[in-house]
This record gives structure tokens, C-alpha cells and sequence, in this order.
């Protein structure tokens, strides 16, 4: 990638150390009162404002095009269709160009010309159901974005695989990778599940498809709580020990992680009752001592006073 010059829009390629050039609004007099995520993302891009729908900012754009190694963008499409930017043109001023295209859905079918973010677009897919908590509706659940990310860490992949085609042919290309399906290999396991043995897998919450417990629990005080997560029979010993409940190392219910598994809601009622009489900080550092998977819930305003963060002078 040394000495490749890109105009791209995801973060990737740059934090990689490859020299870009990012189309945006003009900052003004104040060019650090911008908005956190575009101080964030662009960090380490050059900017430069362009009004393709105008004559004069559509010519600049194929000027700049002309000396350009990739394009990425991530619109509707029938907002480059009213722009008048085609592949077709821009292959033609720049044969070596590659074009990243980014929509939400895809750039032809019935959603073509539909807006999304990340988290629509999870939603269309399956993953905020699967994020779900029994019983309860979507609208509880906090945001992920998590497609969002996963489609700039495959964007880049894509784009530096081009580029590899175009050192061995000359040859540009242009590259359709909707979110949504870049985003569907991560439920696979769950596709596959249904496909083969027809299980539809329920709403998980904080719940793991083998490890149990995997939740998260409230301790002493008011909104007080430990994340814990067990994976095997030796740290549920462990955990068994250090809450002083041992009968349940040899309880039927309890006996094995299938066994967990069956059984999580009454193992999940049985550590609730009991993790509650524990300060959480004394319990997570009892956990991890033995081996236990546990953190706890920092409150917001106390997240910078905590010693961790502080001794790594994050705050």
C-alpha cells in the first residue's frame, strides 16, 4: 500500500498509514467545532468541500478523479444517479480506478433506493432479534452498530485485494458491498443452525449459546452489577467456591455445561439471590484470581476515576 494515494470515506485505509482525501463540508472558521464523530473518523484525512451537484463541483470531482487510486462511497444510489456519476464515466476518464460502493441494501432490487444505518440494517437481517432479551421488545436494546464497523474493516480488505489485482493486470474495478450483506456471514452460525437442523434460535439477551451462567448480575447497592461469564466446569467450580455455594458443583441441574445450559434460568435465579449480598468490585477481583471471567458495571460518571483507566492515562 506504501505510496498509494486514495480518496476513500472509511477510517481503514488511513489508520493503515495510506494518504487520503476526504470530500466534505467546509469546517469555516472553526474547523475544530465539528461534529465528534467526523473529528474522530477523519482524524488522519485531508478534506476538501465539493457540491457534486453543481457544474462546477461535478467538473472538480472528475478532475480529482483523474488521480485518484479509489473512490469509496456509501449513498443511496439514486443520489449518484441525480449527481450523474456513473462507473461507466468514471472508468472511462480513470481506468485504473476502484470504486468501493457502499448502500445500505444493494444497487439494483426492490430496496435499492432505501435509507439505512447500521442498525436498520441489523434489524432487517436478524441480529437485533437475536440481541433480544426474552421476552421483551427491540426497542430496549441499546445501539451496536456493529455492521457499520464490519462493513469498513471488509471495505478495506476489498479495496486492498483490488488494488492487488490492479499491480498484477492494470486493471481497475468496481466493487458492490452492501451492508447488509457484508453483515450476514456474522449470523451464520445461526443460518446454518436453522438450515440444517430446523432450530431457530430465540432472543439471547446477555445469554451465550454454550457458556453458562453468562448474564449480568446485580450485587449490593442501588444499580450495582458484575458481568460474569463461565465457559467451562473447572471455572464454575470456581465460581461455586468464592460464593461460598458449593452444593451446586454436584447439583444434577448444574453438573455440566449442557446441564447449565438446560437449566440457566434457575441457575441464573439462584445467583442473582446470592451475588446480590456482594460488593461487585470485592467480587470481581475474587473471580479473576480464580480464573473467572467477571467485570463490573461502571457506572458513567465513574468511569474516569476508576485506577485503570487511570493509571493508562485515558482520562
Amino acid at each position: 500500500m506504501e505510496g498509494v494515494p486514495t480518496r476513500q470515506q472509511g477510517l481503514e485505509l488511513a489508520a493503515q498509514g495510506v494518504p487520503t482525501r476526504l470530500a466534505d463540508n467546509d469546517p469555516g472558521v472553526d474547523p475544530w467545532n465539528r461534529n465528534a464523530s467526523f473529528n474522530s473518523h477523519a482524524r488522519n484525512k485531508r478534506s476538501m468541500t465539493c457540491d457534486i451537484m453543481t457544474p462546477e463541483g461535478h467538473e472538480a470531482l472528475l478532475r480529482l478523479i483523474e488521480h485518484c487510486d479509489v473512490l469509496v462511497e456509501n449513498n443511496v444510489p439514486e443520489t449518484m444517479d441525480k449527481a450523474k456519476i456513473s462507473w461507466d464515466e468514471l472508468h472511462e476518464i480513470n481506468p485504473r480506478l476502484i470504486m468501493l460502493r457502499m448502500p445500505a441494501f444493494a444497487l439494483d432490487g426492490p430496496y435499492r433506493n432505501y435509507r439505512a444505518f447500521g442498525l436498520h440494517v441489523e434489524a432487517m437481517v436478524g441480529h437485533t432479534h437475536l440481541r433480544g432479551y426474552p421476552g421483551q421488545s427491540p426497542e430496549l436494546l441499546s445501539e451496536s452498530l456493529a455492521s457499520d464497523g464490519i462493513a469498513g474493516v471488509q471495505g478495506a480488505l476489498t479495496v486492498m485485494m483490488a488494488l492487488r489485482h490492479r499491480e498484477r493486470t492494470g486493471e481497475g474495478q468496481l466493487i458492490e458491498m452492501p451492508l447488509t450483506e457484508g453483515f450476514l456471514p456474522v449470523l451464520g452460525e445461526f443460518m446454518m443452525d436453522y438450515t440444517i437442523n430446523g432450530r431457530d434460535t430465540p432472543t439471547q439477551g446477555n445469554r451465550h449459546r454454550w457458556h453458562a451462567p453468562h448474564n449480568v448480575y446485580p450485587c449490593q447497592g442501588e444499580d450495582n452489577w458484575i458481568a460474569i461469564d463461565v465457559g467451562t466446569d473447572d471455572e464454575f467450580a470456581a465460581l461455586c467456591n468464592v460464593l461460598e455455594i458449593q452444593d451446586l458443583i454436584e447439583e444434577p441441574r448444574f453438573v455440566s455445561a449442557q446441564a447449565r445450559r438446560e437449566h440457566v434460568e434457575a441457575l441464573d435465579d439462584v445467583l442473582c439471590t446470592v451475588i446480590r449480598e456482594h460488593d461487585k468490585e470485592q467480587l470481581f477481583h475474587a473471580l479473576q484470581a480464580v480464573g473467572v471471567c467477571a467485570g463490573p458495571g461502571a457506572h458513567r460518571s465513574r468511569s474516569a476515576g476508576r485506577s485503570a483507566t487511570q493509571c493508562t492515562g485515558i482520562f
